[in-house]
C-alpha cells in the first residue's frame, strides 16, 4: 500500500513524505473476510496529509508472482471549523471580541482557511479590531450579530441574524449564498464569483450595497425587501421565483 502525493510525487513514508523505497505501508491479511487492513501509521488530513490530490496505490502479489495494481484517486479539501461560543462570558473580562481565543470552541482564534460558525441568537462577535482584511475560507451565519470592518470570504452562507459588514469582498471563485437574515454594508461580487437567493424566509438589506458582476440566481417562496438598500448587477440574473422585492428605500 502506497500513497504518493500529487504535487511532488512523493511517497508517504509513516512519518513525513520521501522517497518511494520508503513508502510501504504495512498491513495485514485476514483470512475470515478476505480483507487487507493498513496497520502503518497514515497521514493526517490538516497537517501532515494537506489540501490537494493523492493516489491512494494497492498492489496485490500472490504467490506464484501474479500481481494486481487499483489506483485511487483522493482530493483533499480540509478546513477547520471554529465555533463562536462567548467562552469568555465565564472569565474575569466578558466580551465579543473575534480575536479573544476564549469565545471559540477549540480555544483558538479563527485562521484563514478555517469555516466558521455562528450559530447563536444572542451572540454579536465584532472583528472590526482587526481591519478590513480578513481572510476567510467560510462563514456559516444562522443566528446573532457580527459586526465587521471588511472581510474577503471564499464562501459566505447567511441563513438567519445579521451580517453588519463594512466591505465583504468575494474572490474569482466564491460563493455567497443567502436564505434569510439582514446585511448592511457593501458586498462585492466579481465575475467568476456566484450570488444565490434561495429559501422559505425573508432577506433584507438594510442600508446595503451589493454590487455583483458574477452569476446572480434567486429561487424559493422567500421575499426580498430593501430597506435603504441597492442591488446593482452587471451580468446576468436568472429568477426562478415568484416571490416578491418589497420596496422602502432602496432599488434594484
Amino acid at each position: 500500500l502506497f500513497i504518493r502525493r500529487n504535487s511532488d510525487n512523493l511517497y508517504w513514508t509513516g512519518s513525513g513524505w520521501g522517497n518511494v523505497t520508503n513508502g510501504f505501508i504495512s498491513n495485514t491479511y485476514n483470512s475470515g473476510n478476505q480483507t487487507w487492513q493498513s496497520t502503518g501509521a497514515l497521514p493526517v488530513p490538516g497537517s501532515s496529509l494537506g489540501n490537494g490530490g493523492y493516489h491512494f496505490i494497492a498492489i496485490a502479489i500472490d504467490a506464484a508472482g501474479n500481481r494486481q495494481q487499483v489506483d485511487s484517486v483522493v482530493s483533499v479539501d480540509f478546513h477547520p471549523v471554529y465555533v463562536f461560543t462567548y467562552g469568555s462570558q465565564f472569565g474575569p473580562t466578558p466580551n465579543m471580541r473575534w480575536d479573544d481565543p476564549a469565545n471559540w470552541d477549540v480555544g483558538s482564534v479563527p485562521t484563514s482557511d478555517a469555516r466558521v460558525v455562528i450559530n447563536g441568537i444572542y451572540l454579536s462577535p465584532d472583528n472590526t479590531s482587526l481591519g478590513s482584511n480578513l481572510k476567510l475560507y467560510r462563514l456559516d451565519l444562522s443566528a446573532g450579530w457580527l459586526t465587521t470592518s471588511g472581510m474577503l470570504i471564499t464562501n459566505l452562507n447567511v441563513s438567519g441574524g445579521t451580517l453588519a459588514g463594512g466591505v465583504i469582498s468575494l474572490p474569482t471563485n466564491g460563493v455567497f449564498n443567502w436564505s434569510g437574515g439582514y446585511l448592511s454594508g457593501t458586498y462585492l461580487i466579481p465575475a467568476g464569483a456566484s450570488f444565490n437567493l434561495s429559501g422559505s424566509a425573508p432577506k433584507t438589506l438594510s442600508v446595503a450595497t451589493i454590487n455583483s458582476l458574477g452569476s446572480n440566481t434567486w429561487t424559493g417562496t422567500g421575499d426580498w425587501n430593501f430597506q435603504g438598500g441597492v442591488f446593482s448587477n452587471g451580468a446576468s440574473f436568472t429568477v426562478l421565483s415568484d416571490a416578491q422585492v418589497n420596496n422602502n428605500g432602496g432599488g434594484v
